[in-house]
C-alpha cells in the first residue's frame, strides 16, 4: 500500500447506494427493465430484501424515500438504540417499506419475526387487522409490534426529540425486557 492511503470501509447502505445502477450495461436490457419496474422489487421474483442477518427475527420497517434500506444519520441513530437493547444491525432485519412495499403476511414467510418495529409506518402499510398508537406494545400472529414516528421526529438533540426517544426507549425495554 502506498503511503498516505489507508483502507476505507464503508456502511452496507452506503455500497448499495453508490452501486444502485448496473455497472455493465448490455444492450435490450433496459427495454425488459422497464417493463419489469412496474412492479416493486420484492414482489417480483418474490425475494424481501433487507439490511442486516436477521439472527433474532426482529423486522425492522422504515420509511426512507431518499435512501436503499436507511440513511446512514438514521442507520446511526437505530445502531444506538439496538446497542442499547444489547443488539446489533445483524440481529434484525431492516426493510425501506417506501422502495419495497410488503406486506406482513411476506414478512412472516420470509423474516418471521418476534418482534416488529415500525418507525415511520402505520400497520395498514402491512396489510394489519388492527391500527395502534405509537409506543404501544399489540401482540399479532407470535409477533410484538411497535410504531413509532419516523427517525427524523428523534433526530438532534432538540427536547422533542429527546421526549420521542425517552418513549421509544420506554417502550423497548419492556420488549426486550431489559
Amino acid at each position: 500500500m502506498e503511503e498516505g492511503l489507508q483502507n476505507i470501509i464503508l456502511p452496507n447502505a452506503a455500497i448499495v447506494d453508490l452501486y444502485n445502477k448496473h455497472l455493465v450495461v448490455i444492450e435490450g436490457v433496459e427495454k425488459v427493465e422497464k417493463k419489469v419496474a412496474k412492479q416493486p422489487a420484492a414482489k417480483q421474483n418474490n425475494e424481501l430484501i433487507f439490511l442486516g442477518d436477521n439472527k433474532k427475527n426482529i423486522a425492522i420497517a422504515v420509511n426512507d424515500e431518499t435512501a436503499t434500506y436507511l440513511r446512514d444519520e438514521w442507520l446511526q441513530l437505530l445502531t444506538n438504540m439496538l446497542t442499547a437493547c444489547k443488539l446489533n444491525i445483524g440481529d434484525v432485519a431492516i426493510i425501506n417499506m417506501h422502495k419495497q412495499p410488503t406486506d406482513f403476511i411476506q414478512l412472516k414467510e420470509k423474516i418471521n419475526p418476534s418482534f416488529c418495529l415500525l418507525f415511520g409506518v402505520k400497520t395498514n402499510a402491512l396489510d394489519l387487522p388492527f391500527v395502534m398508537p405509537d409506543y404501544q406494545i399489540q401482540k399479532h400472529n407470535n409477533c410484538s409490534f411497535i410504531t413509532a414516528p419516523s427517525f427524523a421526529a428523534m433526530e438532534g438533540n432538540s427536547q422533542e426529540a429527546k421526549i420521542e426517544k425517552s418513549k421509544l426507549w420506554v417502550c423497548l425495554k419492556q420488549l426486550f425486557n431489559i
